[in-house]
């Protein structure tokens, strides 16, 4: 599995402001990922050719440009770039400035939650050690986010606060309407409480590391992403935390 299905398959993945998706437990997936390096070759030669539209995104960027900065590290046109291409190809008919906004805006958000991975020392923990193991395809930095992102989750995410949500919901209907069942809305009431959950420990990171965007978008219109929505004047950068 690579960086980019990895993405797709955590709550970072699809991207934020489309859904945020439960993090699997990705020490469980079965060699059966030996799909074989045909079918991801194959897939992702699929992907990039899929969408005209991303096509013109990649030309419009030059792989070098530095699009923004997460502390220390540099974001530049191949890693957004190489994001867009990982995307289903519904995704990528977006507007180009939206789309390379929204990307930029996801990729510095993985930066953000690899470098606490980091700090945390994740790339000790048993777990990523079993999931690089069992997936030769996945990097170590991506394991570390995904098993971060799934200790955030489970402690940000519980069952109170499922339950809790789900009464707010009763209460604000009619008093001639029920809802269905817990269970059948427990599904949409986690994505919610994920997406909440990470936009507020996005928060919480960028406190700590100093984050600017310079921008990216078609040659036409430079547009600057972060999730806090910053405007940003023209070539100046915006920047974030500390």
């Amino acid at each position: 599995m690579t960086f980019e299905s990895l993405m797709r398959r955590t709550a970072i993945g699809a991207c934020l402001s489309l859904a945020v998706a439960a993090v699997p437990a990705l020490a469980q997936e079965n060699d059966a990922s030996g799909q074989s390096g045909q079918t991801s070759q194959s897939t992702q030669a699929d992907q990039s050719g899929t969408s005209g539209q991303s096509g013109e995104q990649s030309r419009s960027l030059a792989l070098e440009t530095v699009l923004a900065l997460v502390g220390d590290s540099e974001i530049r046109g191949a890693d957004l770039i190489e994001f867009i291409s990982a995307m289903p190809p519904r995704m990528r008919q977006q507007p180009p400035q939206m789309l390379m906004s929204m990307a930029l805006d996801q990729v510095i958000l993985r930066e953000l939650l690899l470098q606490e991975a980091q700090a945390q020392n994740l790339a000790e923990d048993p777990r990523v050690t079993e999931i690089v193991d069992r997936n030769a395809q996945v990097a170590q930095e991506d394991a570390m986010v995904a098993v971060f992102l799934e200790d955030q989750l489970a402690s940000r995410v519980s069952d109170e606060q499922v339950q809790q949500t789900y009464e707010k919901l009763q209460s604000q209907v009619g008093a001639d309407q029920s809802l269905p069942p817990l269970e059948a809305l427990r599904p949409q009431i986690e994505r919610q409480l994920q997406q909440q959950a990470v936009q507020a420990l996005r928060d919480e990171l960028v406190q700590d590391v100093e984050v600017v965007v310079y921008g990216a978008g078609d040659p036409e219109a430079q547009s600057g992403a972060n999730a806090s929505d910053q405007s940003q004047d023209d070539g100046s950068g915006s920047a974030e935390g500390q």
